[in-house]
């Protein structure tokens, strides 16, 4: 089986909310473990970065079942490409929401990765996109250590 890692950005609709999201992450848990998916959702200053990873096949079908939910709009492709390994294998999908996370260390972790204090990922590369997820993902995970 060939990996792929899919990679893109949306807009959150104007009404979404913390049940929405909590929904979103739910739903994703279940589809995901079932379909062999798995990744990173980020979700802050109105926007979603997400990283799937998966065979093709089922990352093709995610990511298009995830285009027609209304809770998003504007969706943007930034990757999909054939991986050597999965770098978010541990979870079926993982949440992180910038507002949880302490701000000055968020602030200069977007800054890191893009030209802006406020979070644009569809102003970054695939590899920029990758490196903030994987230093999001230690950042919020020694907040709850």
């Amino acid at each position: 089986m060939i990996l792929y890692r899919l990679i893109y950005c949306s807009y959150a609709s104007p009404k979404l909310g913390y049940d929405d999201l909590k929904d979103i992450m739910e739903k994703s848990q279940k589809n995901n473990s079932v379909d062999g998916i798995t990744g990173q959702l980020c979700y802050g200053d109105s926007m979603f970065l997400q990283i799937l990873e998966g065979d093709r096949k089922s990352v093709s079908k995610t990511y298009h079942r995830i285009t027609l939910d209304d809770r998003h709009h504007s969706s943007e492709l930034i990757e999909c490409s054939p991986i050597e390994s999965r770098q978010f294998a541990v979870w079926s999908m993982r949440a992180v929401k910038l507002g949880d996370l302490e701000g000055g260390k968020v602030k200069n972790l977007i800054l890191k990765y893009s030209g802006s204090t406020t979070f644009q990922p569809n102003y970054m590369t695939p590899n920029q996109c990758i490196g903030f997820m994987q230093e999001l993902l230690a950042q919020s995970s020694m907040a709850t250590s």
